[in-house]
């Protein structure tokens, strides 16, 4: 039994660890990917695609750092240089703005 309070003590310090890590997601491709209560208060969005992700509140977007550097509309990889290209930087603007002022993330 001391065996298995030991294990599960460890797996507790190692999800209070990474929750205190900060996670660089920029540039990351998170397009259509659930993130229902995911905690991103230690994530970076800086670039990220974050389009048409699922499940995920204001608030969850709001936390992370950059989250007004994220891509949320339609955007493609350019291959040359590494990065999202936006379709429509008007439209992302407006997104951002949506989002700031709490109203619906989903376009």
């Amino acid at each position: 039994m001391n065996h298995l309070y030991n294990i599960y003590y460890f797996v507790e310090m190692f999800y209070k660890w990474l929750e205190k890590k900060e996670t660089d997601l920029s540039l990351a491709n998170l397009s259509l990917a659930n993130l229902g209560g995911a905690n991103l208060s230690q994530a970076d969005l800086s670039e990220a695609y974050p389009f048409e992700i699922k499940f995920l509140t204001n608030k969850q977007i709001k936390s992370a750092k950059n989250w007004d550097k994220a891509i949320y509309t339609e955007a493609e990889w350019n291959h040359n240089t590494d990065q999202w290209i936006f379709k429509d930087k008007k439209a992302n603007k407006k997104m951002v703005e949506k989002i700031s002022n709490n109203e619906s993330f989903n376009p």
